[in-house]
């Protein structure tokens, strides 16, 4: 995790050195584990994986508990969805329309 750490700490340096940190939305995220040498499985930490969202545009203290889906993501980078995609949209946790944040990383 350290090391995880110092690399995520030079990329966010990075943005603030070339001046694309402030209008920026940062997405981490990894795949879950599994148990022994597997992949996968029924328990909840071999199905979830870590989402990890920063912006100036979040507003403070907020939270999304819901299943993160496709359908989230694409709200964030502003494309449009299929009808047929299901999910509610994480909107509340920002501080102004994700359409007017343009750069996006």
């Amino acid at each position: 995790m350290t090391e995880l750490d110092t690399y995520v700490g030079r990329i966010i340096q990075a943005m603030k050195d070339t001046g694309i940190y402030e209008n920026s939305i940062v997405i981490i995220t990894s795949d879950h584990g599994g148990v022994n040498k597997g992949h996968g499985g029924k328990t909840m930490s071999e199905m979830e994986t870590p989402f990890i969202i920063s912006s100036n545009n979040i507003r403070s203290g907020s939270s999304f508990v819901e299943s993160m889906m496709q359908f989230n993501l694409a709200r964030i980078f502003d494309l449009d969805t299929p009808q047929m995609w299901i999910g509610r949209s994480m909107d509340q946790v920002f501080n102004q329309e994700l359409s007017e944040n343009k750069r996006l990383v």
